[in-house]
């Protein structure tokens, strides 16, 4: 039987290579409200004291105490959040948005998966500028993934400049149709998304695969992309 143990967030230590890669890390940034604050291991909780005496409206959701990892090789960083939240939504406290403190500890990456499936209470503006992905990733199944308006901050160049490429998981025809006066913002939007990272972290492709069957063949293979250097 495997060891286990629960995870701690600011932790570098958990999660760790098998090879002996040199400059590979996962760094645990958020967990059950705990954010990494971007310096050594410190965190600092999110949820306020007293949390599950609140009003049960104004309680964290499920979603709200997923796990969010950074991973790390070489210059290459990736980010993925689970179902965090960004946007509180019906007036309520601002400490519902967990997206701003972890884009503060995580920084600049290079592929980032959108939260909750880029729904309307995630991907607000000053997590996208902050990370400022080349690639994103939404990992879409239902007629509401993306929301429209987090689309609309995704291919803004007001929030963050420069080019980015857009992945979809299963992009419906519903969405599509709205989407539809924005032109074709999205690179794919069927299929398994991988990313492959060469040797050393310097670049990296997306491969879309195949995903109706066992086979997992390669539809399109998108890249090379440059690992920023600006990422941290």
């Amino acid at each position: 039987m495997g060891k286990r143990e629960t995870l701690r967030p600011g932790r570098n230590d958990q999660i760790v290579g098998l090879h002996g890669a040199a400059d590979f890390e996962v760094r645990n940034v958020a967990v059950n409200g705990e954010v990494w604050t971007g310096s050594g291991t410190t965190t600092r909780r999110v949820f306020p004291a007293g949390w599950n005496r609140l009003p049960e409206a104004e309680q964290p959701a499920e979603n709200e105490f997923s796990v969010a990892l950074r991973i790390r090789y070489g210059r290459f960083r990736y980010y993925t959040g689970g179902d965090l939240t960004g946007v509180p939504l019906d007036n309520l406290p601002a400490w519902h948005d967990i997206e701003t403190p972890v884009a503060r500890a995580v920084g600049r990456v290079d592929v980032a998966v959108l939260d909750h499936h880029g729904w309307l209470d995630s991907t607000n503006a000053f997590f996208l500028g902050t990370l400022r992905p080349r690639v994103v990733i939404v990992p879409a199944w239902h007629a509401t993934h993306p929301d429209h308006g987090v689309l609309r901050r995704l291919i803004s160049t007001r929030i963050y400049p420069g080019p980015r490429d857009l992945f979809a998981t299963t992009l419906l025809d519903a969405p599509r149709t709205i989407f539809s006066y924005l032109g074709e913002p999205f690179k794919s939007t069927h299929g398994h998304i991988a990313i492959r990272v060469d040797g050393g972290g310097a670049r990296y492709f997306v491969f879309i695969l195949e995903d109706g069957d066992d086979l997992r063949r390669i539809v399109a293979i998108h890249g090379p992309y440059q690992a920023s250097s600006e990422s941290r």
